[in-house]
């Protein structure tokens, strides 16, 4: 299950040309039914808090909610189907190996995991914080750590798609491509 992706806003989505000329007219409108039902879904299940939510319950929105509101559905062009979920977005974490990775906590947040964060020693405080990653030379001369750290699920997006299991049966009964024993409808 892909857990991000990007989108060109000019050629993805179901009302350009392009896509409907790719799916269809009809499929193109219940494809879109469809990833609206489940990114609004989606979206409601993250409620602003300021604490983190609990293990097996959605995640918390903070702040700008960056994940909440970059939650979205559009036409894949290499796989033909609509996926639906949080676009790429420029946060930087590190694998394993203590290289960059990009659009790591959308996946963590939803099937759980670990990933590191960069840590900078605060003299002041005598307390380790996250690195602002913006400026490589304020952190050269600083104490530096990678910390793993261990997320448990917070699924938002697969709770969105079972909910919305029956509606999205119901709109593809006439299309004679759906599966209606699949409980993913090509959403992702």
């Amino acid at each position: 299950m892909r857990t991000h992706f990007k989108i060109n806003p000019n050629k993805s989505y179901f009302d350009k040309p392009a896509v409907i000329q790719a799916a269809g007219r009809a499929t193109a409108n219940q494809l879109s039914k469809a990833g609206s039902y489940i990114r609004r879904d989606a979206r409601k299940s993250i409620r602003l808090a300021k604490k983190p939510s609990r293990p097996g319950m959605p995640p918390h929105g903070h702040g700008q909610q960056r994940l909440k509101e970059g939650i979205e559905f559009a036409w894949d062009y290499a796989a033909k189907c609509m996926v639906v979920g949080p676009a790429a977005l420029n946060w930087v974490f590190f694998d394993g190996a203590g290289k960059p990775m990009t659009g790591a906590i959308p996946r963590v947040l939803e099937e759980g995991g670990d990933y590191n964060v960069l840590e900078v020693f605060n003299t002041f405080s005598k307390k380790w914080q996250r690195a602002d990653l913006r400026s490589k030379r304020r952190l050269s001369a600083k104490k530096t750590r990678m910390r793993k750290v261990r997320i448990e699920a917070r699924p938002y997006m697969r709770p969105a798609i079972e909910k919305n299991k029956d509606v999205l049966q119901g709109l593809f009964t006439d299309v004679p491509w759906a599966v209606k024993s699949s409980s993913h409808a090509n959403a992702a």
